[in-house]
């Protein structure tokens, strides 16, 4: 019996080569899209370097009283001279007698800035100006704002420059990653956020490299953002190479993107963050004894996994949300939950200043923020698997019919 109904012709090979050179071009844009998360690593850890405390050195080696101090603040002009000189604020502008929580203020003013551009510019990307247009003006505010730094006579004027660059970067890395998923297809589009925080791994990882060469010459997220951004300003607490510290920080951002990538493909959203926030808090607390010796580099493993499991977190929590929220308002989504991990940057670098004094005001803090800010994820529906909405009301739909998990 012959079938009655005629089978479909097969598709016409210019037209099959003209959807893989679409599909080609779409990951092309989303990649430039996405290198744009290269600055934002830059101008969101340099501070690291630039805010340092220098070495210093006695110039008479004799000198008692100058070989018994642990920091210059005190001693007579002329018996001891930074080493190398001219490599942070502190030893440029005079700061070594300044107050800790001073010499915190510009990173603080950085993710100040990052909290206000967000609040500000959260439903502009959905609204007036645009995915694109928005992440243009990010860019040219956060790369200009951090150039003006050079110029800046004290550190007043200094934070103020870092304010603004805060402010161009709040809705930079938002805009960069809701546009590089939306123009990429849904196989790609979460290879496509990896490759956002790969490049982000990348120029953060640039940093311990030209300094040292210098040197030679939401609750969840909140949480999240405080192991982010507040264990590297904790990394000279440790007592170890601070290049290679950071740099092994930095490194460690690679394999938060493989396994990024490998979670998203296999587990479910809610249970990967709630493993990670744990065993991130975990070896955070790790930190908070103090060792020497071999302990040291124990307590630096410790450190870098809990950074590691930290980025892991927040990469699988932006490609959570991405997925959580209908078109119509993901931008504005992705900018609240930024805002939450920005505010715990703004109190990251104080509460590193304050751990010079006591482990437990960086590591133990942000251990515990980090374990305990994670469990209301499990309030929250699951996503993988889900195609994207547009509007609310097709969200609402999904979820009635019961498609959604």
């Amino acid at each position: 019996m012959v079938d009655a109904t005629p089978l479909l012709p097969p598709l016409n090979p210019s037209v099959d080569q003209s959807t893989n050179q679409a599909t080609m071009l779409q990951l092309l844009q989303s990649i430039v899209v996405a290198a744009a998360w290269f600055f934002d690593g830059q101008q969101t850890f340099i501070t690291v370097f630039t805010d340092a405390d220098p070495d210093w050195k006695c110039l008479d080696p004799v000198d008692p009283m100058c070989k018994s101090a642990s920091s210059p603040c005190g001693l007579q002009p002329g018996s001891w001279a930074w080493y190398p000189a001219g490599t942070s604020i502190v030893s440029e502008w005079g700061l070594e007698c300044a107050d800790k929580i001073l010499l915190s203020l510009p990173a603080s003013a950085f993710f100040a800035g990052c909290v206000f551009s967000s609040l500000i510019t959260s439903t502009l990307a959905d609204s007036v100006l645009g995915r694109k247009l928005l992440l243009v003006l990010s860019c040219l505010v956060m790369s200009l704002g951090g150039a003006a730094t050079v110029l800046s006579p004290n550190i007043w004027v200094y934070s103020a420059l870092k304010f603004i660059s805060g402010f161009g970067r709040g809705s930079l890395g938002s805009s960069s990653l809701v546009l590089s998923m939306e123009i990429a297809d849904q196989w790609w589009r979460d290879k496509i956020g990896v490759l956002g925080f790969t490049f982000y791994m990348l120029g953060f990882l640039t940093l311990p490299m030209m300094a040292y060469n210098m040197g030679q010459g939401m609750l969840a997220s909140f949480g999240v953002g405080f192991v982010y951004f507040g264990l590297p300003f904790s990394l000279g607490d440790i007592g170890l190479n601070l290049y290679l510290s950071v740099a092994l920080n930095a490194l460690s951002e690679l394999p938060a993107s493989i396994l990024t990538l490998l979670l998203v493909a296999t587990m479910d959203r809610r249970s990967s963050v709630l493993i990670l926030t744990t065993l991130s808090g975990l070896c955070s607390l790790v930190c908070v004894f103090e060792t020497v010796g071999i302990a040291s580099k124990f307590q630096l493993a410790a450190e870098v996994i809990s950074y590691c499991t930290a980025c892991t977190a927040i990469n699988v929590m932006l490609i959570y949300c991405v997925e959580l929220f209908p078109t119509t308002i993901r931008s504005t989504a992705i900018s609240l939950v930024r805002i939450t991990t920005l505010l715990a940057g703004v109190f990251g670098p104080v509460l590193a200043a304050q751990g010079k004094s006591s482990k437990f005001w960086s590591f133990g803090v942000f251990g515990l923020a980090i374990g305990f800010c994670g469990l209301p994820l499990t309030f929250l529906p699951e996503t993988k698997g889900k195609d994207l909405a547009d509007h609310i009301q097709d969200e609402e739909q999904v979820q009635r019919t019961g498609i959604a998990c």
